[in-house]
């Protein structure tokens, strides 16, 4: 894929999973290693989300590295930076507020 930004895209999600996922979302792409890398601002959503990620390892703003292939972000208390650089290859299911719960063994992290 090529063009400055990568591409995000949500899905909706099958009637009989409609009460619980909110969406299912794609992120892809290639952010040039000549390009300035490109800041993706999460906001706080009350929503939690099962991200894969399948390319290069996301960091924070701040360098703190993000180094699973697959995590749950829990319902975040406040925005998030993370870094877009190199090869991005995200897939993810966004449950609705307590969607997640029926689904999960052990709780998610919060940020």
């Amino acid at each position: 894929m090529s063009g400055p930004y990568p591409i995000y895209r949500e899905i909706l999600p099958p009637a009989e999973l409609a009460d619980v996922v909110e969406c299912c979302w794609i992120q892809r792409g290639q952010v040039s290693a000549a390009s300035a890398p490109i800041l993706a601002r999460v906001l706080p959503d009350g929503c939690m989300d099962i991200i894969v990620t399948l390319g290069d390892f996301l960091h924070h703003l701040d360098g703190t590295p993000h180094d699973h292939r697959a995590f749950v972000v829990g319902a975040m208390t406040s925005r998030q930076i993370f870094v877009l650089e190199g090869s991005i290859d995200m897939i993810a299911i966004r449950f609705r507020p307590g969607g997640a719960r029926p689904f999960l063994s052990m709780p998610p992290t919060n940020s």
